[in-house]
């Protein structure tokens, strides 16, 4: 794999739980310039991808003997589905039931999407754009696929850092999540369109947690602890009122 060169645009937010009160302090003088350049070169990168002709980018999958129709936002969703009825997630049913009947009606066209584009997985280096990594992801939806994931990314991915830091940095995700998702929330219908993808990716999170556990794999992943666990489900609950869980595969959690 070729080496991208440059840094992640949110490197300094991870640093600074590894730095001491004075560079806190020095690093919170600059937080305005640095907001304003990550979010500048978020939404270029953002645009970029989703001015990718659909077509191209399935002309290419295809190509290296992959079927585009797996890249589809309804092929994410089936695999989702049968993931969690061959895991057994029968707490996680609710959620899963929400999703099928408010079904977004999708109504702009469809792009491009990462799927997980937060700023750590875009590069750049000397304000200049370098590359996007971590494509696990990527699907074709509807914009608000990309921009409601990060909102819920950024709401709830677990940050290690002291207490006062950690409302601090959560606040700030929290609003520059916002602030990039702006221009999705002037189109019709933007709202329930990033509800319904901030739900969807939470679901993902859990039953990617559940399937890793099953695997053995009991701390692979970011989201693979009881706080990641609890946050994820604290989102559903907060913006549908249901309650679920992952006892069944999370054991004493």
């Amino acid at each position: 794999m070729e080496r991208v060169p440059g840094r992640p645009l949110g490197w300094e937010f991870e640093a600074l739980r590894t730095k001491g009160v004075g560079q806190v302090l020095n690093m919170l003088r600059r937080m305005p310039h640095i907001r304003r350049e990550s979010l500048r070169l978020w939404e270029e990168a953002q645009t970029s991808l989703h001015s990718v002709p659909v077509a191209d980018f399935v002309a290419s999958v295809e190509r290296a003997s992959f079927s585009g129709r797996d890249f589809r936002f309804d092929s994410y969703f089936a695999s989702l589905r049968a993931a969690a009825a061959e895991l057994a997630l029968e707490e996680l049913r609710p959620a899963m039931d929400w999703l099928v009947v408010h079904e977004s009606r999708r109504s702009q066209a469809p792009v491009i999407c990462h799927g997980d584009f937060q700023p750590f997985n875009v590069l750049a280096d000397h304000g200049r754009l370098t590359g996007v990594i971590d494509w696990v992801k990527a699907t074709i939806a509807e914009p608000a696929f990309d921009y409601g994931a990060v909102i819920a990314i950024l709401a709830t991915v677990p940050i290690r850092a002291p207490a006062g830091l950690h409302q601090l940095l959560r606040a700030l995700m929290n609003r520059l999540a916002r602030t990039h998702s702006g221009p999705c929330r002037s189109l019709p219908e933007s709202d329930a369109a990033l509800r319904y993808y901030q739900i969807f990716n939470c679901v993902a999170q859990l039953i990617t947690v559940a399937r890793n556990r099953a695997q053995g794999r009991m701390t692979h992943g970011v989201y693979n602890s009881p706080v990641g666990v609890a946050n994820l489900i604290n989102h559903v609950h907060l913006l549908t009122g249901l309650k679920v869980n992952l006892s069944r595969s999370m054991g004493n959690d």
